[in-house]
This record gives C-alpha cells, structure tokens and sequence, in this order.
C-alpha cells in the first residue's frame, strides 16, 4: 500500500483520452469513465461497451498505435465490468 502511494506520487495516472491526472487509480479518470458508452445488458452478450468513441479510441490506439497502456484500462474496465455484474 505504501509502495502503491510512492509510485503513484512519482509516477501519477494521466488519463489517456483526457490527459488529465486520474483519482481512479487507472489512467481514465472519472469524468472520462462516465462518458464511456455503456453497452445495454442482456444475457446474450457480453460486452460492457457500446462500439463508439471513446472505446474506439482506446481500441484503435491499442491495436494500430501499440499503446500498451489502452489495453492496461481496457483489461481494467472489463475486470471491473465481470466483478460488477457477475458476482458469486
């Protein structure tokens, strides 16, 4: 925990859409992750986000750009997204 407040204070999570510094622990901050286009729920399909952006971007510069750190807040979000809705 303290090693995470070190790191965090040297190293702070910037939002990759916005570019501002995040509260969330993530590089997405919390103005950025309410804009994110929630996909309706049903029980056929499994997919948190709507296909449009700010999710387009992310995948876009994941999978043309490299940027590691897109596929780091995508893992996340979707984590999130499986502990949210599917607890036991």
């Amino acid at each position: 925990m303290i090693l995470q407040k070190i790191l965090t204070f040297f190293l702070p999570y910037i939002c990759i859409l916005c570019g501002q510094t995040s509260k969330r622990q993530q590089d997405l901050c919390e103005a950025c992750y309410h804009d994110l286009p929630l996909y309706p729920h049903t029980d056929h399909i499994l997919s948190p986000f709507i296909y449009q952006a700010p999710i387009t971007k992310l995948i876009l510069d994941l999978k043309f750009k490299y940027t590691l750190s897109a596929a780091r807040v995508l893992g996340e979000l979707l984590g999130e997204y499986l502990h949210q809705h599917y607890q036991q």
